[in-house]
């Protein structure tokens, strides 16, 4: 009995990894709330993955960004306007300035 409740302690335990409820999304940043509200401007520089077929947003895999202690990755960024995102290719490396938004990062500025 004592064997049986040390094992169903252990697995209950371990029950966020087994259900998958421990992963991250790929582009979630545990160092920043996610409901974070900024007007404060950040700048990045990075190479476009792909655009959104609405073109409301971007995938860019971006250098390291110090200010939010981010390492360099691959992460979708919305834009503020879709109009910003027609003169981009996939492959086109960029330099953009986003706010981050009600947990959104959201790119205000972005040129070739």
């Amino acid at each position: 009995m004592k064997t049986t409740s040390l094992l169903i302690a252990s697995l209950l335990s371990f029950s966020p990894f087994l259900f998958g409820m421990g992963d991250e999304p790929h582009d979630a940043h545990t160092d920043a709330p996610s409901a974070e509200v900024s007007s404060q401007m950040y700048k990045g520089t990075g190479k476009i993955k792909s655009i959104a077929e609405d073109h409301g947003s971007l995938r860019i895999f971006h250098d390291p960004i110090p200010e939010l202690k981010w390492p360099a990755m691959n992460m979708r960024f919305e834009v503020a306007d879709h109009d910003l995102t027609y003169p981009l290719e996939v492959g086109d490396t960029v330099r953009f300035e986003f706010i981050r938004k009600e947990g959104k990062d959201i790119i205000t500025k972005i040129s070739k």
